[in-house]
């Protein structure tokens, strides 16, 4: 009996130490807190990030304890517009929604914020297509915007573009959220940029892309696309402005356009801490939970092996 009680205390300072000594666990999304209504949460290594994609309004708490934070909005593109009548069939594709990067990082945590995500713009063939709306994210007393994409203008020069050499009918080029197209006074069309924050690409306004948005391979703000029939107008990315789709063969047949632009978009990213629930204290999990056990395991096993001590003697 004396020997299994110091057998037991030896075992249990063995198991209060390894809850100073073991690996912290890898973190999972649970780690990440729950999405609020209306956004998707995902967890990339120990970035998570939080998207809205669908057109409305938002609340999002920010969490207690992260390493790093950064939200990225885009506004809605602008819609199309075609003419269809027999002297000149032309189209003019809207341009996208501007692209923002926001720098959270001075957030004191467990702050509310308001995202919108603005709507997408509508084509027309009856000369009146819309803007598409402004996203915005709002934290305490600042609001940061990302401006909608412009619809599509009537204007035959300087801004339009050839498309396969056809000169005979105007094409209006949809500036990007990268800049505007490089074909605006009659050259052969090329789409204007949006942008990417996976490559490093600046935003709208030049600041540069937040480091947590580097797994965020895709392009914002796309300015409209300008292809020919018979080929489809290709799947719009959020905040792109409408495309047209035009006949490569003069005035044979009517241009096609997206019936509306893409919606506006919003993302915010955060690095999870050195030990992911710390953000989570009010829970009463976390980093304090590991200590309080090793400390007990520790304390018990003194005991049992002190005892051992007194019996021998």
């Amino acid at each position: 009996m004396k020997k299994s009680a110091s057998a037991l205390g030896v075992a249990i300072l063995g198991l209060g130490s390894s809850f100073f000594s073991s690996p912290a666990m890898a973190a999972s999304l649970a780690d990440c807190g729950t999405a609020p209504a209306g956004g998707t949460l995902t967890l990339t290594g120990d970035i998570c990030q939080l998207t809205f994609s669908a057109p409305g309004t938002y609340s999002f708490t920010t969490p207690k304890a992260f390493a790093g934070m950064a939200a990225l909005v885009v506004g809605a593109g602008g819609g199309a517009e075609t003419n269809n009548a027999a002297w000149q069939k032309a189209g003019y594709a809207g341009s996208g929604g501007k692209v923002t990067y926001i720098d959270l990082s001075e957030s004191a945590g467990d702050e509310s914020v308001s995202i919108v995500v603005g709507a997408a713009g509508t084509s027309s063939g009856a000369g009146n297509p819309t803007d598409g709306q402004a996203s915005t994210l709002t934290l305490g007393a600042t609001t940061s915007t990302a401006a909608g994409g412009v619809k599509a203008i009537w204007a035959n020069a300087p801004t339009y573009c050839t498309i396969v050499g056809n000169t005979s009918d105007y094409l209006g080029v949809g500036d990007g959220a990268g800049g505007n197209s490089t074909s605006r006074a009659g050259e052969t069309c090329v789409n204007a940029p949006g942008v990417n924050p996976s490559l490093g690409a600046v935003d709208s306004a030049g600041t540069a892309a937040p480091s947590l948005f580097a797994g965020l391979n895709q392009e914002f703000g796309f300015g409209g696309v300008l292809v020919t029939l018979p080929s489809d107008l290709p799947a719009l990315t959020p905040g792109a402005g409408a495309g047209v789709a035009v006949s490569a063969t003069g005035n044979a047949e009517d241009p096609v356009a997206d019936a509306t632009a893409a919606n506006g978009f919003a993302a915010i990213a955060w690095q999870l801490p050195a030990e992911p629930k710390a953000s989570l204290a009010d829970t009463g999990s976390g980093s304090n939970t590991s200590m309080i056990l090793g400390l007990a395991s520790i304390a018990v096993g003194a005991a049992l092996a002190t005892t051992r001590r007194r019996w021998v003697k």
